[in-house]
């Protein structure tokens, strides 16, 4: 499914893995690079210094998503879900080119975090190849994550946002907007996930104070 990245519509969004790279792809679309920078979870060893990762971008006017299936296991405390993606550029000369793109994206658990701070669902490693922009979706994607064949077999996830219910059937780690980030915070609540309520404060520690009592209360 194509993702929306137009520049009036914000996205700050790791409720899922494929919404991690939606969001990504936002800030480079956006020129917010130290935000796109910090969707890694080692950034300076996977992509380079930050410099350089600008640098890489500079050219860049847009880039449209298509996402292939999505493999992982979300029955694990330590999950790492396998993301084939098809990276539609557009240049500043307005020429377009396609690349097969596979990233592996990391999520711990918020249930395993027992005090701060927490680290959300982040890019491990990615990699992507020139691909023919003739060539069908399906086919690109098909060999896509030839190089990351660790999703294979494993179940598949959907590409789609988990949505704002908040309820403990849900997961939501949304801070695209003022809704989205406190439906975000009565989520990790109703899931028992202190640490990810008590990270949504700006400044937690003046407001709403130390985190024991918070989780305590």
């Amino acid at each position: 499914s194509a993702a929306n990245l137009t520049l009036t519509n914000y996205i700050d969004d790791r409720s899922t893995p494929s919404q991690v790279i939606a969001s990504f792809y936002n800030a480079i679309d956006r020129k917010e690079y130290l935000r796109a920078y910090n969707y890694w979870a080692n950034p300076a060893t996977s992509v380079g210094a930050f410099t350089s990762f600008v640098s890489g971008y500079s050219d860049t006017v847009s880039v449209d998503l298509v996402f292939g299936q999505i493999t992982g296991d979300p029955g694990m405390s330590q999950v790492y879900y396998t993301i084939p993606v098809i990276l539609k550029a557009t240049a500043k000369n307005n020429t377009h080119t396609y690349y097969a793109a596979c990233f592996v994206v990391h999520e711990a658990s918020p249930d395993v975090f027992g005090a701060p701070p927490i680290f959300p669902m982040s890019i491990d490693r990615g990699s992507a190849q020139p691909a023919d922009i003739n060539a069908s979706d399906a086919s690109v994607l098909a060999t896509a994550c030839s190089s990351y064949p660790a999703g294979i077999g494993l179940p598949t996830i959907s590409a789609s946002s988990n949505g704002l219910n908040i309820d403990k059937s849900n997961f939501v780690d949304n801070r695209s907007g003022p809704i989205e980030t406190v439906s975000s915070l009565l989520n990790a609540i109703n899931l028992k996930q202190y640490v990810r309520a008590y990270s949504y404060f700006q400044d937690p520690a003046t407001f709403p104070g130390s985190y024991n009592p918070y989780a305590a209360g």
